[in-house]
């Protein structure tokens, strides 16, 4: 069989199998790429000695009992027992946010941390995640005065990247507020806080505080929109 009749037969197979598994939307790329409606997968197939595939995002591929990159499998019947696994754990797939989080922990979690340098470099890359994720959860809105400009919004960390303990703290949109940039300052600085009900509280410190020393309340405090 020439190679251009053996490719054409292997694509043809790939592309059954994959529908079979319920992976049948064709998506760009170099090479067979396919997926499926309404969720993050996107299988590479291919053939060399035996078929191929690869996976992503990695998560999914490890919940489906794929290691992450490419993986090799002994026959179509092995690939289309992969694929139904994928197509299984696609299914159960959480919303957008929770898959943008899982996705930012992959993430952060795979950087080095070994030097100085390396851990600056992954606490950047953190913090930008975190931002991110931040924005999305927080309506990309002040929490205190409306201001929906993202340049002018700073995502600040309630309890410090530096004292968390885990990644997943670190990248928990829960410990933290998206604050216009002087409110985010004042927030490092110790010049202003948030009770209970999320009112802001000025410290006694707070120059040009409305409403006396340690008044609470955000109603355009400090200016808005």
């Amino acid at each position: 069989m020439s190679d251009p009749a053996r490719a054409w037969r292997d694509r043809v197979l790939l592309l059954k199998v994959a529908a079979d598994a319920g992976l049948d939307v064709p998506l760009p790329g170099e090479g067979l790429r396919v997926g499926r409606a309404g969720s993050p997968v996107e299988a590479r197939l291919w053939m060399e000695e035996t078929p191929c595939l690869e996976v992503r995002p990695a998560w999914l591929a490890r919940a489906a009992g794929l290691g992450e990159g490419a993986c090799r499998v002994e026959s179509l019947g092995a690939m289309s027992e992969a694929l139904v696994r994928v197509a299984r754990e696609a299914a159960r797939a959480p919303d957008e946010a929770t898959l943008a989080a899982r996705e930012a922990l992959d993430t952060l979690q795979h950087l080095p941390a070994q030097t100085e340098v390396e851990r600056q470099i992954r606490a950047r890359v953190g913090q930008d995640l975190f931002r991110r994720l931040l924005l999305r959860a927080g309506g990309a809105r002040c929490a205190v005065t409306g201001l929906t400009h993202p340049r002018l919004l700073r995502a600040s960390h309630i309890k410090p990247w530096a004292e968390c303990t885990t990644d997943a703290e670190r990248l928990d949109p829960e410990n933290g507020l998206l604050l216009a940039a002087h409110l985010d300052a004042a927030f490092d600085a110790f010049l202003v806080s948030f009770d209970r009900e999320g009112r802001i509280v000025f410290s006694g410190a707070c120059p040009s505080r409305p409403g006396g020393a340690g008044a609470a309340g955000g109603d355009g405090d400090w200016g808005g929109e």
